[in-house]
């Protein structure tokens, strides 16, 4: 129920009329803590994207590798396919 109608089913009762007002204020700040929580969790992603970018190209430098042909997300992991396909180039 929006607040303006609820405000008038309430009437002139102060007490129903502050619960009101804080219950629109807690659901207020859970709608920003969402979006917060959303824009945080965007960021870890798109940070560990380029932290496994970062791990590809160096490995893939060490190994004479393009980084885009490299799989993988930990160093170890990325490491050991450096070394497959660097075998199978010959």
């Amino acid at each position: 129920m929006p607040s303006e109608t609820r405000s008038n089913a309430i009437g002139s009762d102060p007490v129903a009329q502050r619960q009101a007002e804080h219950t629109d204020e807690i659901n207020t700040l859970q709608t920003q803590l969402d979006t917060t929580r959303q824009a945080i969790d965007e960021r870890r992603s798109r940070l560990e994207e380029r932290r496994v970018l970062v791990h590809r190209t160096r490995i893939g430098y060490r190994h004479g590798i393009p980084a885009h042909l490299l799989r993988g997300t930990q160093p170890d992991e990325i490491d050991q396919y450096a070394k497959q396909l660097r075998q199978w180039k010959g």
